[in-house]
């Protein structure tokens, strides 16, 4: 079975038990991730990569680690914000992601409702939207 985003628990393929660590990433990534990455790792925002179709997944561990730290083109970094094993948990889950999407299990989560997206540029190929927390 692949692996699957089951409501909240996030069940590895060896085993119908819940991943700490991808759980805890999730809520990183849902938390503070999302708002340009994609709820479901496709990207709100032309400039952010869709994690979910397997964009920006070639560079290495430590190369993601470094991007998300330090931010880049309109990120912001996260260092000395956020705890490192949170920042490698949003790594992990942002893996989980990529291999879901590669197996043809998209991940499913749904957008908080505390969150409002509007659309900036409708009618793009790849809109862009503006989150406002409520």
């Amino acid at each position: 079975m692949a692996s699957l985003c089951l409501g909240i628990a996030l069940v590895s393929p060896s085993a119908a038990t819940v991943d700490p660590i991808l759980e805890r990433g999730r809520t990183v990534f849902l938390t503070y991730c999302a708002g340009c990455h994609g709820f479901d790792g496709l990207a709100f925002l032309p400039f952010a990569p869709s994690f979910a179709m397997g964009e920006r997944m070639y560079k290495s561990d430590y190369e993601l680690l470094r991007s998300i730290r330090r931010g880049r083109n309109g990120m912001p970094s996260w260092e000395g914000k956020l705890p490192d094993d949170w920042l490698t948990a949003a790594l992990a889950y942002i893996r989980f992601m990529d291999r879901a999407g590669r197996e043809g299990a998209p991940v499913a989560n749904q957008v908080p409702a505390y969150f409002f997206l509007f659309p900036t540029n409708p009618g793009a190929a790849r809109p862009a939207y503006l989150v406002i927390p409520d």
